[in-house]
């Protein structure tokens, strides 16, 4: 490559940490999360916000976000209203988007350095009465979880990703053993990389809002931090559930016998549910280098 065409590098990165659906960060929607990552990644490469010449990112799940959820991040982070931001949504290959397109603008000589990234935040995800525009003279209307109708279901096949991965591994013959094999074996070295704080540096921490405190330090995204968190929250907040004020009558009821342990054992039971995890993805930042 001439000197005249500068090659892209990756300066500093950052991220906050994962939590749960309806977990620590369910008060912090997508934007919100993207802007603290921003602003982490920024401190840590010492890139101050002057600098930024664009900002790329991708969101799959906008339904709810309000407009421009790249320009809220970027506000969000302090970085000026005369930087053009883009949102990408090309579903999975969102966050990968959102690094290509920079090194293009890099390349072409067209800035020299952006903030490149994604967010996503499925606890924030509402969901959709299709059609409520026109008259529903009579019976019900039906819900799309936009989880689903915006991110996991093909529009052409009507498939779940997961059925499609489903019918990919048969075609090529890989046993849910090996499945189950690798899963395990991710989680074992995601597990060991955190406990040996290989983690430590990209996390962003990140102070939440709580129904019981104004604010609770959520450290690397560690399992005992996220209980904590949890713990501290459980009564809260029934969840998905048509027996929810069933939950939060024994939850209150709970709450007075605090030395009832079988009672609050049975609260605590009610309370769960099958959860999906939260994303919040990696923001990377890209800078011009002579080659």
């Amino acid at each position: 490559m001439s000197t005249q065409n500068p090659s892209a590098v990756i300066i500093s990165g950052a991220r906050t940490p994962f939590a749960k659906i309806n977990g620590s960060l369910a008060s912090i929607t997508a934007p919100e999360l993207g802007a603290h990552a921003i602003k982490a990644a920024l401190e840590a490469g010492g890139i101050p916000v002057e600098a930024v010449d664009a900002v790329i990112m991708g969101q799959v799940i906008q339904a709810g976000s309000g407009q421009g959820p790249a320009r809220q991040a970027s506000i969000g982070a302090g970085i000026g209203w005369d930087v053009p931001t883009v949102t990408i949504n090309k579903l999975c290959l969102s966050g990968l988007t959102a690094l290509i397109d920079p090194a293009r603008l890099i390349r072409a000589g067209d800035a020299r350095v952006v903030v490149a990234g994604g967010q996503e935040s499925m606890t924030n995800a509402p969901h959709l009465l299709l059609g409520s525009r026109k008259a529903n003279p009579y019976g019900s209307q039906q819900l799309e979880d936009s989880i689903n109708y915006d991110g996991l279901v093909d529009p052409f096949e009507k498939l779940i990703m997961g059925e499609a991965t489903d019918d990919g591994n048969a075609t090529r013959k890989i046993s849910r053993e090996a499945q189950d094999a690798f899963a395990a074996t991710s989680h074992q070295r995601a597990a060991s990389s955190r406990d040996a704080g290989v983690f430590a540096e990209q996390i962003a921490l990140m102070a939440t809002r709580s129904e019981r405190s104004p604010s609770a330090t959520l450290r690397h995204g560690s399992r005992s931090s996220v209980r904590a968190a949890r713990i501290r929250r459980w009564h809260a907040r029934a969840i998905c559930s048509p027996a929810s004020s069933m939950m939060q009558s024994r939850t209150t009821a709970s709450r007075r016998t605090r030395h009832g342990a079988s009672s609050s054992r049975k609260s605590r039971s009610l309370m769960k549910c099958s959860l999906r995890t939260c994303r919040s993805r990696r923001w990377r930042f890209l800078r011009a280098t002579p080659t």
